[in-house]
């Protein structure tokens, strides 16, 4: 076996360790298929979190928004909430809800605003984003695009357990599975925070990183972003792939 596979398989071994696989949730092609992750790490109060899930809400239940989500050849995308924290505490996923209507996608928001906060501890974004790699490559979509999402206010953090499992070794399976990642850096914590996602956490054709002050300024952001991630490019337009 090649190394980059093998390597590949190692590490989907070692985050299934932490989490069990996902389900497949979805079937057919896809317009795009999107994993919003959600920082619940220990700096992030139950006030910020509710600012991030009531302005992704919000931002489902915008017109602009929903127009876009179903712009695409197919008409419907894919999206699914995950929470993530520390690196050694589970994460928790909505799973996947396909929009492709307003009414799926005002439900979906309906969602993401009820789900209660159930982290804390650390920053672990290697783990965070290796779990919405596994959460695309489950879901059941045939698509030309798959992306995750990452709001955050700080940069990655160590787990205490062997093996370590860290942004660098994410990025490979990123890189393996065709995932682009984008971000949006929350500066209430780390007025530098935006330069670490550019360098080690987006990536991928396109891939890109949006930045705000403090948690007030998050739901304009985010209806901006998923503008920006959602509507189709040329850039995106190849075969699609599973």
């Amino acid at each position: 076996m090649p190394l980059l596979p093998r390597m590949f398989m190692v590490l989907v071994s070692a985050l299934l360790w932490i989490t069990p696989a996902p389900a497949a949730e979805l079937s057919g092609r896809y317009d795009l298929t999107l994993v919003l992750a959600v920082d619940c790490s220990g700096s992030v109060s139950g006030t910020e979190f509710r600012l991030q899930t009531g302005g992704i809400a919000a931002a489902l239940r915008d017109p602009e928004v929903v127009a876009a989500a179903l712009s695409g050849p197919n008409g419907r995308i894919g999206v699914n909430l995950l929470l993530w924290g520390d690196p050694d505490y589970q994460k928790f996923s909505s799973g996947w809800y396909e929009i492709d209507t307003a009414a799926k996608a005002l439900a979906f928001a309906d969602v993401v605003e009820g789900f209660d906060s159930r982290m804390g501890g650390g920053t672990g974004l290697g783990i965070a984003v290796a779990y919405g790699i596994s959460l695309l490559e489950s879901s059941g979509a045939i698509t030309n695009r798959k992306v995750i999402d990452v709001s955050g206010d700080g940069i990655e953090s160590y787990e205490i357990r062997q093996p370590k499992f860290l942004l660098k070794d994410a990025q490979l399976m990123r890189a393996k599975a065709g995932v682009v990642i984008n971000a949006l850096s929350i500066h209430n914590e780390d007025e530098n925070l935006a330069g670490y996602y550019r360098t080690y956490l987006a990536a991928g054709p396109g891939s890109f990183v949006m930045d705000v002050a403090n948690y007030d300024d998050f739901k304009e952001a985010i209806r901006l972003k998923l503008l920006r991630e959602i509507r189709p490019l040329t850039a995106f337009l190849e075969p699609a792939h599973k």
